[in-house]
């Protein structure tokens, strides 16, 4: 069971003093430039997981500062049109792991003739520890 330090309407009704950088909307509004001023360069690539009704991808696109970032596209097998998606954002604690596996896979959260689902690593993983990729820290509001 979850532990807090205060009691639930204390919680709700709690509003921290937060101290907003002078910088934070040209911090934004610069990094939104940033991001918009590189290519997605997004490749599919088929991967056979095994399961006969999902059709697996292996993808690769630009994140921030264009470094790659990985994920597994999982359809449902044959459907070829457009559908809502469920992206999962791996926390710290892994990566995306084998498209099967329960860390990013099926068992976890499995498409349906009406939805899609996508599992991407955490920046920098790229799915294992040998893959990761180095940068500098992310800028932060006055920095």
């Amino acid at each position: 069971m979850a532990h807090v330090d205060m009691p639930l309407p204390e919680l709700r009704a709690y509003r921290p003093d937060l101290a907003v950088p002078d910088d934070l909307d040209r911090f934004w509004s610069d990094t939104l430039a940033e991001a918009r001023g590189h290519p997605l360069d997004a490749t599919f690539t088929r991967f056979d997981g095994g399961l006969a009704v999902l059709d697996t991808y292996d993808v690769t696109f630009a994140g921030f500062g264009g470094s790659p970032v990985r994920a597994w596209l999982h359809l449902p097998a044959g459907n070829r049109g457009p559908l809502p998606a469920v992206v999962e954002f791996v926390g710290y604690g892994g990566g995306r792991a084998w498209p099967t596996s329960g860390s990013s896979g099926p068992p976890r959260a499995t498409p349906t003739s009406s939805w899609t689902r996508v599992a991407r690593d955490r920046a920098g993983r790229s799915g294992t520890r040998r893959t990761r990729t180095r940068r500098a820290p992310p800028r932060t509001p006055g920095s």
